[in-house]
């Protein structure tokens, strides 16, 4: 929560995310890593290996427990329900309701694997932790056959498009977020090295 405090997710509580978090943990289809220093937790990544088939077994075996997570989360907190009724209800619903919608619309293209959060210690933040994360996702892309990943970081100051940049990713576009922030939209080729 701490890391992403500005995020919807986080803004349904603990309960909700350990939930979601969990979906990274059982799922073939999906990626969690965890790096430790002197034994302690200081950095974790979350990544998708193939978007559409992730997305049917996370609605299939975790949809109605995360649904029921975020719904009590909402209830808790009115701002948060308020501004999800503006911004998110009509889309969430729409994904529910159809059965192929695309779970990642801003990059076209098969053979999709989806960086979805990088979180690295403030203490451990420089020390090369990020990249070790970043770089073992995309070897877990790579064997799963993957052509490219994607990934979306907030635009400016505020997020890591520096280092992606200096990563081999390539900058694709900004755009405004449903939340109103400023999001830049990030590409890597698997095939091509760094």
């Amino acid at each position: 929560m701490t890391s992403f405090p500005r995020g919807f997710f986080a803004r349904l509580g603990p309960r909700f995310l350990r939930r979601y978090y969990r979906t990274f943990l059982d799922g073939p289809l999906a990626v969690a890593l965890v790096v430790e220093v002197a034994g302690m937790p200081a950095g974790y990544l979350a990544g998708i290996l193939d978007p559409a088939p992730h997305r049917r077994l996370l609605l299939a075996y975790h949809g109605l427990a995360l649904a029921t997570c975020g719904l009590l989360g909402l209830m808790r907190r009115p701002a948060v329900l308020a501004k999800f009724l503006v911004t998110r209800a009509r889309r969430y619903v729409v994904a529910l309701l159809v059965r192929n919608h695309a779970t990642v619309k801003h990059f076209a293209g098969p053979r999709l694997a989806v960086l979805s959060h990088v979180v690295v210690a403030k203490d451990c933040r420089g020390s090369g932790l990020g990249t070790v994360l970043v770089d073992a996702f995309l070897d877990h892309a790579r064997a799963a056959q993957r052509d490219r990943a994607c990934l979306v970081t907030i635009a400016g100051t505020g997020g890591a498009g520096e280092f992606y940049a200096k990563s081999g990713w390539t900058h694709i576009r900004d755009s405004t977020g449903v939340d109103g922030r400023r999001l830049s939209y990030y590409e890597r080729d698997l095939h091509k090295v760094a």
